[in-house]
């Protein structure tokens, strides 16, 4: 793909390296050493400074001390840490075990080994670890487990729940863990969490890292492994016939890196977040299907709403036609028809150039309208509960599609929390049973709408916004045990977000089949309290909507079955002419579309 690229003078967001360069600080260092004549051989396992600060940092990382001179082994960036480990600790024919996709030296240097590979899918959208599977493919003869956290090319960070069973099951089978955590002062949405912290993991872990991700100097190769002295043995017999020592100079500049403060991470980390969500959404923007990130600077999508057959396909495609860059993910598996359908981006790179290569994507890339798009269901996971880190995203996938749609001409955007759907299921106690701070009491179940009202409102105007509710109605069983206590203090904190209407279902209409029914319940309290535009709407006809403006029960009246059987319900209320009847059994079902187009207007029926 890179040489394709050259050719065709492609933006390169495949190649996970910076366009810009690291910390002054750090290449002065750099250039100290070399003028201090610290450029012959250095001891193999590292100088000692470099050894000392490795061990510093993780003990302020993870809580651990570890022995810079018996634990820590500096080699030649992670790749070679990850090579050293692979064949100073796996024997031929041990099995290890690799989640993936994964980083493709991890099967290169396993088969080097001799080891007997199996793999365990990560599947989107949140590619979730599979428990199960990972149970059943632990034998016996399992060596080890190869973990990549924050992991590239997905973005995915374990969870501590997901951690906490790795740790369990290696423990209960004495299997190792060799832990790639090279991406983990790029995690964005959760804490990074070394595995080797848990209860009796460090023992049985080989945790790798290196310099350049974190400093943008790939270049340099400073990586290294931290284990117990009875696994660094191993890695360090490895080490000295694969590179034998380390660049001497970059080493002493890397332990003048790693004493930085922390502020240096906090800065790192903004700078990033703000580059992913320029590619995020220029991305979703453009129409692919994107997958959560939480860490690392790569993100993964779905490339078939363009038509094109697998992910190699596309990225030729990507590259000659379009001039942009991206990574078939086909390589990252052990089976390619796995990731078939997936491509990876990188946003290490300056905005410029993420902000161009978004354009060239905006202006040559278009969907593929000439046959239907089709998703194969195996390949997304059940439906779950949201993760806290996830919700945020969610959030910007609402402020997204709002820009989207008064981008295509649209007037405003009504925020659907009715009926069942995801908003509904937060603010409603009898299915929210969540315990963070979007769960319990009913401002954290509140919480998450209110999130997307402001973003909404900040990115498009709060004047464009409203937003539809209905906290009387069980809709695919989701109620609430107070829905009049729900509306009333939802009613009265839209009102800091001053947008323009609140559209309520009437709390005689409690389920799908909208029926009404007899209710002592009122929307009158959240009626009262809301001080825009309020809109009604509950099976109302012609007659009973007058009354109800008439009585001050609303601004407006909503309609929505008159309507798609009556295209031209305001003339025939008007004149008051008899209205068609709407056929229920063809509400929300799939093509040939029948009862939407085909009612006839008033002159027609006449």
């Amino acid at each position: 793909m890179s040489m394709l690229a050259i050719k065709h003078g492609a933006i390169n967001l495949g190649q996970g390296f910076p366009n810009f360069d690291g910390p002054d600080f750090v290449k002065e260092a750099a250039i100290q050493s070399i003028k201090e004549g610290k450029n012959q051989y250095a001891r193999g396992y590292g100088v000692p400074d470099l050894n000392s600060a490795v061990a510093a940092r993780f003990k302020k990382d993870s809580g651990l001390d570890v022995d810079p001179e018996k634990e820590v082994t500096v080699t030649s960036g992670c790749t070679e840490a990850i090579a050293a480990t692979m064949l100073g600790l796996i024997n031929p024919g041990d099995e290890v075990i690799l989640f993936a996709p994964f980083y493709d030296s991890y099967e290169a240097t396993l088969s080097m080994a001799g080891a007997k590979i199996k793999g365990i899918t990560l599947r989107p959208p949140d590619f979730s670890l599979p428990i199960d599977e990972l149970k059943s493919a632990i034998s016996k003869n399992t060596r080890a487990i190869l973990l990549n956290t924050p992991h590239n090319p997905t973005g995915k960070m374990f969870t501590r729940e997901e951690l906490n069973v790795i740790a369990s099951l290696c423990i209960e089978n004495d299997v190792l863990v060799f832990a790639d955590e090279v991406y983990d002062k790029l995690a964005f949405e959760m804490e990074h969490i070394s595995i080797a912290s848990l209860p009796g993991m460090y023992e049985r872990t080989v945790t790798m890292n290196s310099l350049g991700k974190t400093f943008s100097l790939t270049g340099w190769k400073i990586g290294w492994a931290i284990a117990p002295p009875h696994l660094t043995w191993g890695v360090r017999q490895a080490h000295s016939y694969l590179t034998f020592a380390t660049s001497t100079p970059m080493q002493y500049a890397s332990a003048t890196a790693l004493r930085t403060p922390d502020s240096y991470y906090e800065e790192l980390k903004r700078d990033y977040s703000a580059k992913k969500a320029i590619l995020v959404e220029g991305l979703k923007a453009v129409g692919f299907i994107v997958y959560p990130s939480s860490g690392t600077y790569f993100v993964v999508v779905d490339h078939t709403p363009f038509g094109l057959d697998n992910d190699i396909a596309f990225c030729e495609y990507l590259i000659k036609e379009v001039g942009v860059v991206a990574i078939p993910t086909s390589v990252f598996y052990l089976n390619p028809e796995e990731g078939k359908n997936l491509v990876r981006f990188t946003f290490c790179k300056d905005e410029d150039t993420l902000r161009s290569a978004v354009q060239r994507m905006k202006e040559k890339l278009s969907k593929n309208t000439d046959k239907p798009l089709t998703i194969d269901a195996e390949q997304f996971t059940p439906p779950r509960r949201l993760r806290t880190n996830e919700i945020p995203q969610i959030v910007n996938d609402f402020k997204l599609a709002a820009r989207n749609t008064m981008e295509a001409g649209f007037d405003g955007v009504e925020i659907h929390g009715a009926h069942g759907y995801l908003i509904d299921q937060f603010f409603k106690d009898q299915v929210n049973d969540r315990s963070d701070q979007y769960g319990g009491s009913l401002e954290n179940r509140c919480r998450f709408v209110f999130e997307i009202v402001a973003a909404i409102a900040n990115e498009i105007g709060a004047e464009r916004v409203g937003i539809r509710l209905s906290p009387f109605a069980e809709y695919a069983e989701s109620g609430d045990s107070n829905p009049s206590t729900l509306g009333l203090y939802l009613a009265e904190s839209l009102n800091k977000y001053d947008i323009l209407y609140c559209h309520v279902i009437e709390p005689r209409i409690k389920n799908e089949d909208e029926e009404s029914c007899d209710c002592s319940e009122s929307h009158m309290p959240m009626r009262d309290a809301f001080k825009g535009t309020f809109i009604a709407a509950g099976e109302y006809h012609r007659d009973d909507g007058n009354k109800a403006i008439a009585e001050n029960r609303a601004d407006l009246i909503a309609y929505g079955r008159l309507f798609l059987a009556n295209p031209d319900l305001p003339k025939r209320f008007k004149v008051n002419a008899p209205l068609n009847k709407y056929n229920r059994e063809t509400f929300y079902i799939s093509d040939p579309v029948v009862g939407y187009t085909d009612y006839p207007f008033l002159e027609s029926a006449a």
